[in-house]
């Protein structure tokens, strides 16, 4: 257990780690310094995660029964964190982003990392719609854990500046033996939420990800979507995958190819999925699970000629090395480095204040939004109810069926199956008569269902018997919601 968590070890890895995790948050961050005002400052509509509702008094319930809207639950924030002014809040995620860019240049690693964890502290739960998020909280995890590490320590301003370019002392494996049990505990409690969301391990879950605009909505999710079971052949294999990687990992043959295919499911997910930074956030943090003879060969591959032994070099410094620069040349460095953060968080202000662009810095007045129409009004309030074939996500055909799938040739029978037709609907919807019509090719009515959907339903699943007194030929079935033709598919009968 000694050796597992404190043999020495090179830097290399956790530093690969800080630069990837370091450039990540620094696009995030980038991406909303732009709306610091109105994410973070009291100019906006900031949105506090930890909240706890106040109890109304009798009077109040009165109030609000009688009433013909009931008014919104009183909140108070259960941690007292303070709402910047718009100034101030600039100035924290401008400072936030100067503290990102030093983290993944490697200048003075550990000051920066602690500063950009105290601002991701205060300013993320600010945000509960768009920068708190669970990926943020792996992140901050990450950055604690890189705190303790000798992240610095190779491929950083810090050991240019220490005159150590090409060699870097041992450090202690414990804080990328800590990232690799948070990735295994992430997998087996994902693993268990799924496997007790019914949803998931259905297939509807994922289904409904691929196509929704928020989450998904790309052309290749919408096309993936429509392949029959495909949804949960690969619900079911992210749950298996999920279950053994956190205990397959640590055996060294299975290794590199998990870690591969863990590459390969998060930048998947990353491909289909609106996910934001969780996929290279989940990459750097994977990288935890590289050895050194990795890195080497990596190194013989990309490089012809045999290189140093990375290994090798990650012998400690000999004596004249190891010595501390003088005082005089600490002292630069950080002055040099709280110059430089003064200057990036002036600047970055500066820039704020020119633009205004919420208009609470006097440059300019906000900007005022023009009356709408009474007719427009009354158009966007007008309740107007939806046509059922909305309500109606897939219909299905299929000889046989299991569950929520169905199975066998939509456009092929046989006398003597049964023609099972399993629709999946969206959630809301009213209560409606369901209808189905088996037209025979002489153009009779063979056969007819009819039931009534309750507002909780999520599946209907209906039959027909083809009995030998059907006569071959080509079918029509006519689906009908409320008397209303929402569908019509074809299938041909055979002997």
């Amino acid at each position: 257990m000694k050796a597992f968590f404190f043999a020495p070890e090179s830097p290399r890895i956790t530093a690969l780690i800080r630069i990837l995790l370091g450039a990540t948050l620094l696009y995030d961050a980038l991406a909303h310094w732009r709306y610091a005002v109105e994410l973070y400052s009291t100019a906006g509509p900031p949105m506090p995660i930890f909240i706890r509702r106040l109890e109304q008094d009798d009077q109040e319930r009165i109030d609000s029964v009688e009433s013909e809207k009931a008014s919104p639950p009183r909140v108070e924030p259960t941690i007292p964190v303070p709402v910047p002014t718009p100034t101030v809040a600039v100035l924290a995620h401008t400072l936030f982003v100067f503290a990102l860019l030093s983290m993944t240049l490697g200048w003075h690693t550990r000051a920066s990392l602690a500063a950009s964890i105290v601002l991701t502290l205060w300013l993320a739960p600010l945000d509960l719609a768009g920068t708190f998020a669970k990926h943020s909280v792996i992140a901050l995890h990450l950055q604690v854990l890189l705190l303790f590490s000798c992240s610095g320590a190779v491929w950083s301003l810090d050991a240019l500046f220490a005159e150590a370019r090409d060699r870097c002392r041992l450090a202690s494996v414990c804080p990328r033996r800590l990232m690799q049990l948070l990735i295994c505990c992430i997998y087996v409690g994902a693993a268990i939420t799924k496997i007790k969301t019914p949803a998931f391990v259905n297939g509807d879950l994922v289904m409904f990800s691929l196509i929704d605009d928020h989450w998904g909505g790309s052309r290749l999710g919408i096309w993936l979507s429509t392949i029959p079971h495909l949804t949960l052949v690969l619900s079911l294999g992210i749950v298996l995958y999920e279950l053994l990687f956190p205990f397959l990992i640590w055996v060294e043959r299975w290794r590199l190819p998990l870690l591969a295919l863990a590459f390969v499911v998060h930048a998947a997910m990353g491909l289909l999925l609106n996910l934001g930074t969780f996929s290279c956030i989940f990459f750097a943090a994977l990288l935890s699970f590289l050895k050194m003879r990795d890195l080497q060969r990596l190194a013989e591959i990309t490089s012809r000629r045999c290189p140093q032994s990375l290994v090798a070099q990650t012998s400690r410094l000999p004596p004249e090395a190891e010595t501390s620069p003088p005082e005089s040349r600490q002292f630069l460095s950080v002055a040099l480095h709280v110059v430089c953060a003064l200057t990036f968080v002036a600047a970055g202000y500066g820039l704020q204040w020119y633009s205004d662009w919420y208009g609470v810095f006097g440059r300019r007045l906000p900007t005022e939004l023009a009356e709408i129409a009474a007719s427009d009004v009354d158009e966007m309030l007008a309740q107007r109810p939806l046509a059922y074939e909305d309500y109606i996500h897939h219909i299905a055909l299929g000889s046989r069926t299991s569950g929520n799938q169905i199975f066998g040739s939509p456009t092929t029978f046989h006398i003597g199956e049964r023609a099972f037709v399993l629709v999946r609907l969206v959630r809301p919807h009213p209560r409606f008569e369901w209808e189905g019509l088996l037209i025979a090719p002489d153009g009779r009515e063979a056969a007819r269902f009819a039931r009534q959907v309750e507002p909780d339903a999520i599946y209907i699943l209906n039959g027909f018997e083809l009995t030998r007194e059907l006569p071959p030929g080509p079918y029509r079935l006519i689906l009908q919601a409320e008397g209303f033709v929402v569908s019509e598919r074809k299938f041909e009968l055979r002997e």
